[in-house]
């Protein structure tokens, strides 16, 4: 489970973004990997600033296969190729990693993906935030890529946010997101935490809010999923200017 927050305003000209830094290779019982995974990973190159960042399958249990570094080796690639703009750059990447999440089943790297439900015929592998600037303009993709047991290919549901207006997604907990959307009353066990996001919401401040509840122990007692949520929590403004952490991960990498 990751808690992650992702946020852009038209007014600011600027993204956020926060994570959680706990990794687990087990939810129940929870064996945890480490505390200070880092996941968001900011590309830089020429004027062209971008930003990846994911939640689902990390690793597989004997490390045969790493989303960090089958994401990160695509994106080092793609981020210096003369894409006419960022979206089209977000399409090549997620048909590169179909393809290596293809050749992964196909030599034994991944055995299999878990089917969390009988009645499903699909499961969720991992959502994919490509977001920034690309030739000085925004752009920003959501990729939710699914398995399919019927026919055991993959399937993609891309989301393109429209960032003329304030934009706020989370993944973690769902009660919580449905809290700061106020969709639902603040439960009080988090009524100190309490924060409504808004178009005139600062959006660094939104995510880093959201993941920081996520992560309290007293979340877990609100929403068990959170017992997968923790660590060291990490944040970032990107801009036309640039990628900055304001919270950096204990495990910092950019790519150039």
């Amino acid at each position: 489970m990751t808690a992650l927050a992702l946020a852009y305003s038209p007014v600011l000209g600027k993204f956020a973004i926060a994570a959680d830094g706990l990794s687990a290779s087990e939810i129940a019982p929870i064996i945890i990997d480490t505390e200070q995974a880092q996941k968001i990973f900011p590309f830089q190159h020429k004027h062209d600033s971008i930003a990846l960042a994911f939640a689902g399958l990390g690793r597989t249990r004997t490390n045969s296969f790493n989303m960090v570094t089958e994401s990160t080796k695509q994106m080092d690639t793609l981020i210096k190729r003369p894409f006419q703009n960022g979206y089209e750059l977000a399409y090549k990447f997620r048909f590169n990693m179909i393809k290596t999440f293809e050749k992964a089943l196909g030599d034994g790297r991944i055995a299999a993906f878990t089917v969390h439900s009988e009645s499903a015929n699909r499961t969720l592998v991992v959502i994919f935030y490509i977001f920034g600037y690309f030739k000085q303009e925004p752009f920003w993709v959501t990729t939710e890529i699914f398995y399919n047991l019927s026919d055991h290919t993959f399937s993609v549901e891309p989301t393109e946010p429209n960032l003329k207006e304030f934009q706020f997604v989370s993944t973690g907990s769902y009660p919580i997101g449905q809290m700061f959307y106020n969709q639902i009353p603040f439960d009080p066990r988090l009524a100190d935490r309490k924060y409504l996001v808004s178009e005139t919401s600062v959006p660094l401040e939104a995510v880093h809010k959201f993941v920081e509840t996520c992560a309290l122990p007293i979340a877990r007692e609100v929403d068990p999923w959170c017992r997968g949520i923790g660590g060291h929590v990490h944040a970032a403004e990107l801009s036309a200017s640039g990628f900055q952490w304001a919270i950096e991960p204990k495990r910092s990498a950019t790519h150039q």
